[in-house]
């Protein structure tokens, strides 16, 4: 999968064909910090309800 490519902030995508400059001010997140934060989301949910949820689809 294509997840595209950042230099001198612009954000270039072979796979959807996109090249778009970022704005001035926005934070870009990696993917390894926004899979942690999904998984204690995950955790945490699965916390309050007791009978699970299946993310596996998600």
């Amino acid at each position: 999968m294509d997840e595209g490519n950042i230099a001198e902030n612009i954000y270039t995508s072979d796979a959807i064909g996109w090249t778009i400059e970022i704005p001035e001010g926005w934070e870009i997140t990696k993917k390894s910090q926004i899979e942690e934060e999904i998984e204690v989301g995950m955790e945490a949910v699965d916390e309050v309800i007791e009978e699970g949820i299946d993310f596996s689809t998600l």
